[in-house]
């Protein structure tokens, strides 16, 4: 019998080529760049009536690994010369990938690592110094469990002495340990404890307690020198600046956010994203804002959606602000500049229906993102899907795993990139017990 658990949505924190530089959109076999524009005017004539250049068609793209569409071919150059006439039009850019229409990339190879113990929802994933940091709430103990993964294996598997209440753990990097927040189980309200351990799971510092949460999930993301941390009471979101001793250093309350909320550091301000879920009076939609240092607002900007929305992600790469969202009906794909100055460019992603929990990351220029969809009434499965910046499938859509556990509204999976291709967390129920899963994809 499968399982189902209505977990709260949180927030972290595509079929088709890209599109040919003319213009050209690579859906499918079809995705050459348009044609050269005419060439221009003849030039000058040089003394001696020096013969003029003939204009030359587009070039064809060269065969390119992902699936990217060619780019458009170049309108021939005018001729010169005593003649003076204008140059021919170009021809039509080359295709995409294997120069044969830009072809979608092939699907990565997938190895599984089973973790210890049980899960639900999906273990935290945190790249590290020497490999990936991995922790989350053993369901049959309620402690804290984790480890390392390293050269593709599962290592140091440690468990935490005392129990949590949380399921959800979400954790980062401050350089040398993972720091991590997690709920204990309290007399009058739950109390948010953040914490440091190493790579053994022994505790370098804390627990220290936080004030006035309501016992969601606390994102947590460190500067450098500080950590910032930020939840929702599902009508507001509160940020703090806290200093490695647990001291609370400054707060801001952010209003109009109603799910719990992602934060990360973009190397110059905070960036702090959450969703609006719909109800009778509001639509649905995404809100991304940026505080500096001092916690003052630097841009807010708001992508509005269909229906109710589920489940979303941010992450920052370069200057730009892309984000991963959907609700039951489709899955949307959204660009912000860094400074959200202008509103965003949102498309709709090709993707299994019924999207759930979702998680995106980068590599490099490429996007993956990872999913929790119900594709049928049956149950629920794990999908991976890689992106250019315009939000175009790159690469064959891929099925993790088809008996996932978890809930639509379930928090982000875990997506981070590896030397050679991605790392994605997700559950499933296997042998009658939760079971946590760490895929390691091979891209070529």
């Amino acid at each position: 019998m499968r399982l189902r658990f209505v977990l709260w949505l949180t927030v972290g924190a595509l079929s088709g080529g890209s599109v040919g530089c003319g213009g050209g959109h690579a859906s499918g076999a079809d995705a050459s760049g348009t044609g050269g524009g005419a060439g221009s005017e003849g030039g000058t004539t040089d003394t001696g009536g020096v013969a003029g250049i003939t204009g030359t068609g587009g070039t064809t793209s060269a065969t390119e690994t992902g699936g990217i569409a060619g780019a458009s071919g170049t309108g021939g150059q005018g001729g010169t010369g005593t003649a003076g006439t204008t140059g021919a039009a170009g021809t039509s850019g080359g295709g995409g990938a294997s120069g044969a229409g830009g072809q979608l990339a092939p699907q990565c190879t997938q190895t599984i690592i089973d973790l210890p113990g049980t899960a639900l929802p999906p273990p935290t994933l945190v790249p590290t110094n020497d490999g990936i940091a991995v922790v989350w709430m053993n369901m049959t103990g309620r402690t804290l469990q984790g480890g390392r993964i390293v050269g593709g294996a599962f290592t140091s598997n440690w468990m935490s002495t005392f129990m949590v209440s949380s399921t959800t753990v979400p954790a980062t990097w401050n350089g040398t340990d993972l720091a991590l927040t997690y709920i204990t189980p309290d007399a009058d309200k739950p109390v948010v404890n953040l914490i440091t351990v190493a790579a053994d799971g022994s505790v370098t510092s804390g627990p220290f307690p936080l004030p006035g949460n309501s016992g969601l999930p606390v994102a947590v993301a460190w500067n450098g020198s500080e950590y910032g941390l930020a939840w929702s009471d599902l009508t507001t979101v509160t940020f703090l600046r806290v200093g490695t001793d647990g001291g609370i250093r400054d707060s801001k309350v952010l209003d109009g956010f109603r799910s719990p909320p992602s934060v990360q550091w973009d190397g110059a301000a905070w960036l702090v994203a959450s969703a609006m879920i719909w109800t009778i009076n509001e639509p649905a939609r995404l809100d991304v804002t940026r505080l500096d240092t001092t916690l003052t607002s630097l841009g807010k900007q708001s992508t509005p959606t269909t229906g109710a929305l589920r489940a979303a992600q941010v992450i920052e790469v370069g200057n730009t602000i892309f984000a991963a969202f959907g609700n039951s009906n489709e899955v949307r794909f959204a660009r912000f500049d860094r400074g959200l100055t202008s509103a965003p460019v949102a498309a709709p992603l090709t993707a299994p229906p019924q999207m759930g929990a979702i998680g995106i990351g980068s590599r490099g220029a490429t996007l993956g993102i990872a999913m929790i969809t119900q594709p049928t009434t049956l149950g629920l499965s794990t999908y991976f899907l890689e992106v250019d910046q315009n939000g175009h499938l790159v690469r064959t859509t891929q099925l993790l795993g088809s008996n996932t556990v978890g809930n639509l509204g379930s928090p982000p999976v875990s997506v981070v990139p590896t030397a050679t291709g991605w790392a994605i967390a997700w559950t499933d129920w296997t042998n009658s017990y939760w079971g946590a899963k760490v895929s390691l994809l091979d891209c070529p």
